[in-house]
């Protein structure tokens, strides 16, 4: 399978391999009993469904702790409204 570039190119490689398998049918068994063929299919498919995490930013930083004391505070705040 070539190499895609983008998320167009993986989805194009997505509709190729799924015509793929819908021509040969039940036929389909004899690559998936294959070693080989189902390498290079697996390959195919870690690759196309590969995130793009480039653009991906931590936005605040927060420890367990903070993150817990949070919660915690919200889900009081949300009690003691709901027994007002």
């Amino acid at each position: 399978m070539p190499m895609f570039q983008g998320d167009e190119g993986k989805l194009v490689a997505v509709r190729l391999l799924r015509g793929y398998i819908e021509l040969l049918g039940p036929h389909i068994m004899v690559v998936i009993h294959s070693d080989v063929h189902l390498r290079r299919l697996s390959a195919a498919l870690m690759h196309v469904l590969q995130f793009d995490c480039s653009l991906i930013h931590v936005i605040e930083e927060r420890t367990a702790g903070e993150l817990c004391s949070v919660l915690n505070s919200n889900s009081n705040n949300n009690n003691m409204a709901s027994n007002s």
